[in-house]
């Protein structure tokens, strides 16, 4: 019984601290069509709209913040966000992405273990069968 309280106290320490390194980042990018966007997540949830201006919005809220690795990238193609897990510290961090895409702009995702939510959207879906 007193392991089991140990183990408990040490799994609400670690939630605790998860809760507090909870980071927000918000992106802008203008963008012109033909261009595209790209999002590589895992363990995520991702919430995906069109907007009516000319500007990709990006807004992800990271909890356990120590636990991703997040990198943007912007070039003539387009723009680029991923988002990896870091190993061993990574399972106890969860990702939520806003995203909004003008019309006219092509869209990518390279998405693992994630909930995808597309609103007014539309188009063709094509997911290839699981390795």
């Amino acid at each position: 019984m007193r392991k089991l309280n140990k183990l408990r106290g040490a799994l609400d320490l670690l939630v605790s601290i998860r809760d507090l390194t909870t980071v927000s980042r918000n992106y802008q990018w203008e963008v012109r069509a033909p261009s595209s966007f790209y999002l590589e997540a895992e363990y995520a949830e991702v919430n995906l709209s069109r907007s009516e201006d000319n500007h990709l919005y990006v807004s992800v809220r990271l909890r356990a913040s120590m636990s991703w690795k997040l990198a943007t990238e912007r070039d003539d193609a387009g723009v680029y966000v991923v988002l990896k897990r870091k190993p061993l510290i990574g399972n106890i961090g969860r990702a939520r992405f806003h995203v909004r895409v003008p019309r006219g702009v092509h869209i990518s995702l390279q998405l693992e273990n994630s909930l995808l939510c597309l609103k007014d959207l539309a188009g063709a879906l094509d997911l290839p069968p699981e390795a």
